[in-house]
């Protein structure tokens, strides 16, 4: 069956804002570039940072993060370690007492779960610095695709979320997936063209939130048409087994 014609609905205002994306995209990867190419100096700089800004957190007095002045002294002094080691700290921090691993004043947004594949889930404190830094590099991607790909400027985003509160840690914070955060925190001029709400990432069972999310996203893209091709896969019916070989 034909689909319809994808409906366009970019106004002036659209286009204005497609060429100034368009530019920032440009300036924005080609200073990442530059970056990369002092990559040693840039890391350094960000590891300074981190240390100074927690040197008064319990985990970096018991590891002196104030006297830490080269690499080779942090990779002395903090050794690597799995995650079962460090769990008391986070478990201090799920406890409410952010000075075990942060700054004091630091502000616990969430605590993003791993998908417990070969454990159970473990959960990674996420502050504000540490969604900015993460933003940071998804943008960078987004924006050498758009750079690669000018016509998919101000085009539909299929944007996949879980709920970022599955439940809540002692402190309160919610426990879930960072990509139910990254989501509400998105600028509004990107949300706008997401084909989803984000309210259809709240149906835990994904089974359920499948032909919702499939008829929101056709009727988006396709304004006035109804999705009869969607019933044919319904909720019931198994997934291909052979997509990876695609």
């Amino acid at each position: 069956m034909m689909l319809p014609k994808m409906a366009q609905k970019q106004s002036w205002l659209d286009h204005i804002i497609s060429k100034l994306a368009q530019a920032h995209a440009g300036r924005t990867t080609r200073n990442f570039f530059k970056a990369v190419e002092r990559a040693t100096n840039t890391q350094e700089k960000l590891l300074h940072e981190i240390l100074r800004r927690h040197s008064e957190s319990r985990f970096g007095r018991e590891h002196g993060f104030d006297r830490i002045k080269r690499y080779e002294d942090f990779r002395r002094q903090v050794p690597i370690r799995n995650y079962d080691q460090i769990r008391p700290h986070i478990d201090a921090v799920r406890g409410g007492d952010v000075g075990a691993l942060f700054n004091p004043s630091e502000q616990i947004l969430m605590f993003a779960l791993t998908s417990g594949t070969t454990a159970e889930p473990k959960y990674i404190p996420v502050t504000p610095k540490t969604l900015e830094q993460g933003r940071r590099g998804w943008n960078i991607w987004g924006l050498k695709t758009l750079s690669d790909h000018p016509g998919t400027f101000l085009r539909h985003i299929v944007q996949v979320t879980s709920p970022m509160n599955d439940h809540a840690a002692p402190s309160g914070a919610p426990c879930g997936a960072i990509t139910g955060l990254l989501a509400a925190t998105q600028k509004g001029l990107v949300k706008k063209y997401y084909t989803s709400p984000l309210e259809i990432s709240r149906v835990t069972d994904p089974r359920s939130s499948i032909m919702p999310s499939c008829a929101w996203q056709f009727r988006r893209m396709w304004p006035g048409s109804s999705p009869p091709i969607l019933p044919r896969y319904s909720c019931s019916r198994r997934p291909p087994t052979n997509f990876g070989n695609r």
